[in-house]
């Protein structure tokens, strides 16, 4: 196989990706609790500066890892994560932490009683929670404190800020975080992380504040491929979403046959480079034997795009429609204290009817046909996972265009890091088709191993 090197900053302090350390675990050169003070001492070193998490629960996180320590060295691990150091975006409860939100509104809140699901069945498999990450307000408003750790002066995207940056700068091996439009993806793509966002449904939000009934999904940003499908598949072994079968399989490199580009409008968006950087990369991937699609005149391919093209006003006016219940109970008790992008949604829901709320799942009803119908001839969708490196400043954490008509159509999606632009990192996304998600894993790694190794 043909690598591929397209300039990766190697200038920024990382951990070990946890799944390459669990040979030395089994042969006992290494422990799940070393890993954990490896961790700490980047958190130490950097969190003051980053912001990446809202709150610590240090004593807490080494009990956990000495306990893993343990089973590891009985040769009883509960399972590939038992040991692995993670966060968790602070819109999912954890026991004994408060859940806050980057909002007024909870900044007084009691802590939670109990676990999100994901969370307990992370605790099930033996995970080490160092804590909460920060997130922009309710997931989907003002932007969280955190800074890039690649660039203090950037946006680490949002909404799942905090989890981006504690996994890009090592502080961490994985982090949980939501995804309503790009708050997975394009974190991930502005931090170096990977980022997996599932197809719809699969993992359970159960114990997670709503964002958008028809937009909202659970996934996770780490330090590789494995590390990430491996936390994931360790929420869905335990409780997957309700009626679905769940992930299976490993995270083992398969290489696609056959993919398509989707130059959609949002090509229009990348910054001075990044499409030239971006069509390199695809060079270097037909050099490795991938057939790579990037005609528009296709019948199929090209319907795709327009449909996608049309689909970001019906994608927020979703979100304002869903977002009803319960942040205008909020608006109504807490005036004044909400931010401004969630109060605009809501004055636009005021002015939406169930008419074009049902125009706009038959919009979306029609994507995924088109979706469907590519699936015989190809593996996956390739695009950026951003519109280039992260954005100076923190009013604007970046554009979704990029991200979006995977969160619309419920869609798997994957941003793998490799590519940079003036030493700031910039992802590739790799996407597939619904419920293919076992599937779709394999090329990402595979995809991971040629932009990396």
């Amino acid at each position: 196989m043909r690598v591929i090197k397209l300039g990766i900053n190697t200038a920024m302090p990382t951990c070990r990706p946890f799944n390459t350390l669990l040979p030395e675990f089994r042969a006992g050169r290494d422990t799940p609790r070393a890993a954990l003070e490896r961790h700490l001492q980047e958190v130490a070193g950097m969190d003051a500066l980053v912001r990446a998490f809202r709150s610590l629960d240090v004593a807490a996180a080494r009990r956990d890892a000495d306990a893993a320590t343990q089973r590891w060295k009985a040769g009883a691990p509960l399972s590939e994560i038992d040991g692995m150091v993670i966060g968790v975006k602070d819109i999912i409860d954890v026991a004994g932490f408060p859940t806050r939100m980057n909002s007024p509104v909870f900044e007084q809140t009691a802590p939670a009683f109990q676990d999100a699901s994901c969370v307990r069945a992370a605790r099930r498999s033996g995970a080490v929670i160092l804590g909460k990450t920060e997130t922009a307000e309710f997931a989907s408003g003002n932007s969280a404190p955190t800074r890039n750790p690649h660039d203090l002066k950037r946006s680490p995207g949002g909404s799942s800020s905090g989890s981006g940056a504690a996994v890009g700068a090592g502080m961490v091996s994985a982090a949980f975080g939501t995804q309503t439009q790009g708050s997975i993806l394009r974190p991930a793509s502005y931090c170096g992380a990977v980022g997996y966002k599932p197809s719809f449904g699969v993992l359970p939000l159960s114990g997670i504040h709503p964002v958008s009934g028809s937009h909202d999904h659970l996934g996770a940003l780490g330090a590789s491929v494995a590390d990430t499908w491996n936390l994931c598949r360790a929420v869905s072994d335990f409780c997957p979403g309700a009626g679905h079968k769940g992930l299976a399989g490993k995270a083992d490199p398969v290489r696609p046959a056959r993919v398509a580009v989707m130059r959609m409008a949002a090509f229009d968006e990348l910054e001075p480079g990044c499409d030239a950087i971006f069509e390199a990369m695809l060079g270097r991937l037909s050099d490795a034997g991938v057939v790579v699609d990037c005609s528009t005149k296709a019948a199929l391919p090209a319907n795709l795009v327009k449909i996608l093209n049309g689909i970001f006003d019906a994608s927020s006016g979703m979100m304002g429609w869903d977002m009803r219940w319960p942040y205008a109970g909020y608006a109504a008790r807490w005036p004044g204290l909400l931010g401004e992008k969630i109060t605009g949604l809501l004055a636009q829901a005021e002015q939406t009817t169930l008419a074009q709320y049902r125009e706009w799942l038959s919009l979306r009803d029609a994507a995924l046909a088109q979706l469907v119908a590519l699936r015989n001839t190809y593996d996956a969708i390739l695009m950026p996972a951003a519109s280039g490196p992260a954005p100076k400043g923190f009013a604007f954490s970046g554009s979704r265009s990029f991200q979006v008509p995977w969160s619309f159509m419920g869609a798997p999606a994957w941003s793998i890091p490799g590519l940079s632009v003036a030493g700031l990192p910039f992802g590739v996304q790799i996407a597939g088709f619904v419920g293919g998600d076992d599937v779709l894993v394999g090329h990402a790694a595979w995809l991971e191993q040629a932009l990396v190794q």
